[in-house]
């Protein structure tokens, strides 16, 4: 039988072909559709079949985006949306350095206008009431002779601290402020030394008492929106008297601080030639300095064009990560409140340890970490095979004064397992290989130079990391304040988005300390704070007496 050619009774061939084909037919009407009524109708199971397998790449690609074959695939694809939305990038970052230039103008009228915060120094302004970004700084001062002459340790503090401000940096007189456009800029303000330099009021008899009152003030803000203050000890502490230097991040970095703290505040004989030389990991990135100028600038140009083409792919990476599933990374916020504890060891143990296993220091720091950890986390109860680490690294880039230099990436820690040495090794390697460190200092210098820190660090939040690790060199030789030796210095690492915990390393003579600083909403008790430490103490120890066999005074 055939079909009758009545609008009622028409076929719609077109159902009998994907969708994705129908726009290319141009097919009359059938005259004789006998045979196609017999034909089996596969569109729906094709449709279906291509459906589902998308959605099963889109999920094991999420799921195991790690291995080659997706990581390529996912490099391609977001390479590619990267370039392709280029000009419109460049069209919004136009108009927004247009906006900032207008904005500039404007705050050029301000009273006590010093200056815009631009890079990293925006980014730290940006911060929250709970995580405050500033930097606690610990001295141990040894001013018992000043102090049998009859002079106080409080004026000479304040002396001292009046050189720095005169003679350090002009960022020193300022604090910072929000504008009505969005964003940070510095404003002169009247130092009184009197309030920037005063006594610690509780009285301190122990370390103890020190831990207690460094984990009282963490979050504090500093006193008259004021970007430092110094907190002198009335009274000796196992026979030093403790001197706090509180310091915020937009500042500069730690070691930018540290060092220029400690330049001015020393005496002459004991400045700049005593720090120690901090190669960054950018620095072996670029295989150190290059001779000839050529060589340098074409690096420059290539490096940076794939930093951009890279730029999308680490983004993406960044974002699509989950993040970490443990008992010290299970807030939204943060308290606010803060546990800080401290402990000394002997510098010439680590580098014993690290000349035997012939690794760097990371290497050794990072491993007696996660051994601590993994200790800690079976008493908990809990069992965690790894965690990510923030790692910063210093720039390169020859600078005086204050200032932030640092980028950052996130280093994958094994927490349970063997060979975790050799793990972090190679971790260590490939993330030196990789262009994170790279474009996370594109995103800090050039995103939060050019857009409103306000709007952009609403959508710049990390939330995948469990704790933040800094190491910072301090000076190879004992220095001295008006002729009073610092015997003892640590520091403390302020908290960041929803990363609670802090692990501070500083090496200083022949003493090396390690710090740490974590949310109290992250611990069931205090106590826990002072397992992390002593597990790390005791990793290093245990590592000491396996591999060193002839342990030697001198290196």
């Amino acid at each position: 039988p055939t079909l009758r050619r009545d609008d009622s009774n028409k076929m719609d061939i077109h159902r009998r072909v994907p969708v994705v084909f129908r726009p290319h037919l141009e097919l009359s009407e059938p005259q004789n559709c006998t045979e196609l009524e017999h034909v089996a109708d596969y569109s729906d199971v094709y449709n279906t079949l291509v459906y589902v397998l998308c959605a099963v790449i889109i999920v094991l690609h999420i799921k195991h985006h790690s291995t080659v074959g997706s990581t390529f695939l996912f490099g391609v694809i977001a390479s590619t949306l990267g370039l392709a939305l280029t000009p419109l990038l460049l069209v919004i970052c136009g108009l927004f350095t247009l906006y900032r230039m207008f904005v500039k103008k404007r705050l050029q009228k301000v009273p006590g206008y010093m200056g815009m915060m631009d890079g990293s120094d925006a980014y730290w302004a940006t911060e929250q009431i709970y995580a405050r970004s500033i930097i606690n700084i610990l001295l141990m001062v040894d001013f018992s002779k000043l102090a049998k002459e009859g002079l106080k340790p409080i004026e000479v503090m304040r002396e001292t601290m009046k050189r720095v401000v005169e003679k350090a940096s002009f960022k020193l007189k300022c604090k910072k402020r929000l504008s009505k456009f969005g964003y940070y800029y510095m404003e002169k303000c009247n130092i009184v030394m009197n309030e920037n330099v005063r006594h610690i009021e509780p009285e301190l008899r122990g370390k103890s008492d020190l831990e207690k009152f460094a984990s009282e003030i963490a979050n504090e803000p500093i006193i008259g929106d004021s970007l430092w203050e110094v907190l002198v000890g009335r009274e000796e502490v196992c026979g030093s008297y403790p001197v706090f230097i509180r310091v915020h991040h937009s500042l500069g970095d730690g070691y930018a601080l540290v060092r220029l703290f400690l330049d001015h505040m020393s005496d002459k004989e004991t400045r700049v030639h005593k720090f120690v030389r901090a190669d960054s990991v950018i620095q072996r990135l670029v295989n150190g300095e290059y001779n000839k100028k050529a060589v340098q600038v074409t690096s420059s140009i290539l490096n940076r064009i794939f930093t951009y083409i890279y730029t999308s792919i680490v983004l993406a990476e960044q974002l699509l990560a989950p993040p970490d599933r443990n008992s010290l990374h299970n807030r939204i916020y943060l308290s606010g409140k803060k546990v800080c504890r401290f402990m000394e060891i002997d510098l010439e143990l680590l580098k014993e340890v690290r000349r035997s296993l012939n690794v760097r220091f990371t290497d050794v720091l990072l491993t007696a970490l996660s051994n601590s950890l993994e200790g800690c986390f079976v008493k908990w109860g809990e069992t965690v095979e790894h965690m990510r680490v923030v790692i910063p690294a210093r720039l390169p880039v020859p600078s005086e004064g204050l200032t932030n230099l640092f980028t950052v990436a996130m280093l994958e820690l094994p927490i349970t397992g063997k060979d975790k040495m050799k793990k972090i090794q190679v971790s260590q390697e490939k993330l030196k290989k990789l262009p994170d460190y790279y474009v996370n200092y594109w995103l800090l210098r050039v995103a939060f130079t050019i857009f409103p820190a306000t709007f952009i660090s609403k959508y710049i939040v990390s939330t995948q990391s469990t704790l933040s690790i800094s190491n910072v060199p301090g000076p190879k030789e004992y220095i001295k304040i008006r002729g009073s030796r610092v015997t003892d210095m640590a520091f403390f690492l302020p908290n960041r988005d929803t990363t609670g915990v802090g692990i501070s390393f500083l090496s200083y003579a022949d003493r090396f300390s390690i710090g740490i600083s974590v949310d109290d909403s992250l611990l069931s008790c205090p106590s826990q704070a002072d397992e992390i430490l002593e597990g790390i103490v005791q990793s290093i120890g245990q590592m000491h007496s396996s591999h060193v066999r002839n342990p030697s005074k001198t290196e």
